[in-house]
């Protein structure tokens, strides 16, 4: 399934980790009162960053807005893993001082929100697995250029402000294949890391607070 490429006015993105860590369940996930179901949510518009830290030097992409959107599973989950999903990642406006013009990024999916913290922590200690992105434009020399990440990053759920913060450590999402890219850009190509900056996603329902305990 892919996941629809959103071109308007939206903003930021979610990684995750590959082979998680066992988790602290079970959990309990509600919105407002409702304890069962699925609950469909998205995330306010913000500013992203996307850095490629090859080793001669770093590839920052800068989007004006992206967004997530996806489902939360309400009920009770043993593991913690699959607790929501994100269905949809968009992306308006990224550029880069190596690439002419715009830079498009497509996302595949669905990617997998887990919960990895003590029940009821807040923050919350979240993982999103099954990440996959594709990073394509024309470079300044006159190259096209795509770029496959794949791998994961950690997040934090607070659950106070409803907002998912960027949580640096246990992040991995690399560069899995290259095409038509200078040849000094991404080297050695398993071991280039992408890494995720921006403000945190704050995240919207019609129901009522998400709570994770």
């Amino acid at each position: 399934m892919n996941m629809k490429n959103l071109l308007f006015a939206t903003g930021s993105v979610f990684v995750a980790i590959t082979g998680r860590a066992s988790s602290s369940g079970p959990y309990m996930v509600s919105a407002g009162d409702r304890t069962s179901g699925e609950l469909i949510y998205a995330s306010v518009p913000a500013k992203v960053s996307l850095t490629l830290l090859g080793l001669k030097f770093p590839v920052m992409i800068d989007c004006d807005q992206g967004m997530i959107g996806g489902k939360f599973h309400l009920g009770k989950n043993v593991t913690g893993d699959g607790v929501a999903s994100i269905d949809v990642v968009g992306f308006q406006r990224c550029r880069s001082e190596h690439f002419r013009g715009l830079v498009h990024l497509t996302a595949s999916g669905p990617w997998q929100i887990n919960a990895m913290g003590v029940p009821g922590s807040n923050p919350m200690v979240m993982s999103i697995s099954k990440v996959s992105l594709r990073v394509a434009g024309t470079t300044t020399e006159g190259e096209n250029c795509s770029i496959e990440l794949s791998g994961s990053l950690s997040r934090k759920f607070h659950q106070d402000t409803q907002s998912l913060s960027r949580f640096a450590i246990r992040s991995k999402l690399y560069v899995s294949q290259e095409h038509g890219c200078p040849e000094d850009f991404f080297w050695p190509r398993g071991r280039t890391e992408a890494v995720f900056s921006g403000p945190n996603e704050v995240i919207q329902n019609a129901v009522g607070p998400i709570k994770i305990r």
